[in-house]
């Protein structure tokens, strides 16, 4: 298993990752800032797995699937994920059929490979909306997205039942994945399973690691910035994480130790 550590792109430049694979977000508002453009020349000559987000990252008010191919060709990434809504399946089979026909249309069906994040509101719905994904030819990969099941679990809960509802939610999410990968299509190989974040505690990746192929979090980064054990759960839900905060060096040096060491 691939585990992608999620930092300011700034740095995410310079430091090395495992098996050399990034994901990278925000690349519209760093194109548009300060040396935006040195920038993304550094990331498209760097060397590894490039994967690509979208959606408010990268689509933004207004923006098109153009814009996501756009930024994908200028920095040569590798894989790109295509659109999704939130919690909603069909809202999101119809972005993600949209973006696939712009990709039949313009011919870009080998030039990327290709995420497609599955969605719901229950079980039985992100089963389906994966399972239609994997059906499709262009799709070489499921991504399971960090808020799997989590508003149904959490509905009408208050105060630290909140706490205790995330956890199942996130242990849901690992056994979701473990369903899906014994599933023909991944356990033959033909498709492969990313999941987006970490959503309680990066223990949670032993009981998938053997089962997914990568997963990105910001979890491990965000708790050295607090100066909480860099393996702890994530334990002030509802406080607003940014990117845009750098580590400090002795941070980026235990981060590096992380990552060298494993989780």
């Amino acid at each position: 298993m691939n585990l992608i550590h999620i930092l300011p792109v700034t740095q995410s430049i310079n430091i090395e990752q495992p098996y050399e694979m990034y994901l990278l977000q925000e690349l519209q508002k760093v194109a548009h800032g300060e040396n935006g453009e040195a920038i993304l020349d550094i990331i498209k000559d760097k060397i590894g797995y490039k994967i690509l987000d979208n959606g408010c990252y990268e689509l933004g008010a207004g923006g098109q699937i153009e814009d996501v191919f756009m930024m994908a060709d200028r920095i040569e990434a590798a894989e790109i994920i295509l659109p999704d809504v939130m919690g909603d399946m069909h809202a999101t089979i119809d972005a993600t059929t949209d973006a696939l026909e712009y990709i039949y249309k313009t011919g870009r069906q080998s030039d990327y490979y290709y995420m497609a994040v599955c969605q719901g509101s229950d079980w039985d719905e992100y089963m389906a909306c994966a399972k239609m994904f994997a059906g499709f030819d262009e799709v070489d990969v499921i991504g399971i997205p960090k808020k799997f099941m989590r508003e149904a679990i959490c509905r009408g809960d208050s105060g630290s039942q909140v706490v205790g509802s995330v956890r199942t939610a996130a242990l849901m999410r690992t056994e979701f994945a473990q369903a899906l990968s014994e599933e023909p299509e991944f356990k033959s190989g033909r498709k492969q399973i990313h999941m987006l974040g970490v959503s309680w505690s990066p223990l949670e990746l032993q009981k998938v690691e053997k089962v997914i192929r990568s997963c990105d979090t910001n979890l491990i980064v965000e708790n050295l910035k607090r100066g909480v054990p860099p393996i702890s759960s994530w334990a002030t839900f509802g406080e607003k994480y940014t990117l845009e905060k750098e580590l400090n060096e002795l941070q980026l040096y235990d981060l590096q130790k992380i990552i060298e060491e494993g989780f």
